[in-house]
């Protein structure tokens, strides 16, 4: 009897890809020997935990798939504080 399993990893978290790994070899422990077809899909952030780490191909990953610090955010005013203030006196002409 056969069995097939999928496995899909995205996200840049070592701790959920090594639990995927772990998943996999449970399955595989369970089936006794049974013959299988296994396969790990792993893109996206995940990625980069099967590329080798002595290439310039991997060095370009790692930076592309490692999330940038959060950038500081522009603080937003209330409604109130963006209202023109009205000046008083004469009103110029243009004319």
């Amino acid at each position: 009897m056969f069995y097939d399993l999928l496995v899909h990893v995205d996200l840049p978290d070592e701790s959920r890809f090594v639990m995927a790994l772990g998943n996999i070899n449970n399955y595989l422990a369970a089936l006794n020997g049974e013959p299988c077809t296994v396969v790990l899909l792993a893109n996206g952030g995940a990625a980069r935990f099967l590329a080798r780490k002595d290439n310039a191909q991997t060095e370009a990953l790692l930076l592309y798939t490692t999330p940038s610090p959060p950038q500081p955010s522009a603080t937003r005013l209330p409604p109130s504080s963006c209202k023109k203030k009205q000046q008083g006196g004469r009103k110029r002409s243009l004319v």
